[in-house]
């Protein structure tokens, strides 16, 4: 059979910051006859979905989608609330925030 399973061509418009950094810490050790200090650094780091749209672009009435070559003109504005893409990297801290379109046949 040349048809493709499915009759709707969604599209998921996702967004996600990320950010991770060190940061040093200092202890005091004890070591008998005086104490120490050792430094020691740690590591922090978070990630969260800040945008994800699922919408249909595309619906195939007969329920399959027959075998061709398809193009489906799209055009995706971010909402006002979130930023536009950045990466950032200075010393060992790094953040970024970026957006994936990805389309799924259902």
């Amino acid at each position: 059979d040349d048809n493709f399973p499915g009759m709707t061509v969604n599209l998921i418009f996702r967004g996600s910051e990320k950010v991770e950094w060190m940061e040093q810490r200092n202890k005091t050790v004890n070591d008998g006859g005086g104490s120490r200090t050792e430094v020691y650094y740690v590591h922090f780091s978070g990630e969260r979905i800040i945008l994800q749209h699922r919408f249909p672009i595309y619906t195939f009435t007969q329920g399959f989608i027959p075998k061709g070559q398809y193009a489906f003109p799209i055009s995706v504005r971010l909402p006002q609330e979130v930023p536009g893409s950045l990466e950032i990297k200075e010393g060992s801290t790094e953040a970024k925030i970026t957006y994936f379109l990805e389309a799924e046949i259902k």
